[in-house]
C-alpha cells in the first residue's frame, strides 16, 4: 500500500467517524422526540432505527480504516488531523440540527483547524 492510499483511507475514515456521530445523533432525538419512555424501550426503539445501525457501521468502518492506516502513517500526521473531526462535526451539527454557533465558536473552530492542519502536515 503507498502512502498516498493509505491518507486516502485515513481521510475516508476520519468522514466515517464524523458522519456515524450525525447520524446518531439524529437517532437519539428521534429516541427524545418520543417522549419519556422506560430504558429498554428507548433500547427496542434505538434498534428499529436506519440511523443508529448506519451510524454503529460508520463507527465501525471508520475504525477499520484507522487501522488499516496505522500501518503506514506515524501517529504525529494522524493524531494531529484527528482533531478535524469535532470542527467539522460542530458545523455539520449547525447546518444539520440547528446546534448553536456563536462568533466564538466559530473562530475556535477555525482554529483548531488550522493548528490541526498546520502539525499534521508539518509532521507528514
Amino acid at each position: 500500500m503507498t502512502k498516498s492510499f493509505a491518507v486516502l483511507i485515513y481521510f475516508s475514515g476520519l468522514v466515517m467517524i464524523a458522519t456515524s456521530q450525525l447520524l446518531l445523533k439524529a437517532g437519539m432525538m428521534r429516541i427524545a422526540e418520543a417522549g419519556a419512555l422506560s430504558r429498554l424501550d428507548m433500547a427496542r426503539l434505538a434498534l428499529t432505527m436506519p440511523a443508529v445501525w448506519l451510524g454503529a457501521a460508520a463507527v465501525v468502518a471508520g475504525t477499520i480504516c484507522w487501522y488499516v492506516a496505522l500501518m503506514r502513517l506515524p501517529l504525529s500526521f494522524m493524531m494531529p488531523m484527528a482533531a478535524l473531526i469535532a470542527p467539522s462535526v460542530s458545523i455539520a451539527a449547525w447546518a444539520l440540527f440547528g446546534d448553536p454557533l456563536s462568533g466564538a465558536k466559530l473562530a475556535a473552530i477555525g482554529l483548531i483547524a488550522i493548528g490541526a492542519l498546520w502539525l499534521g502536515w508539518l509532521n507528514a
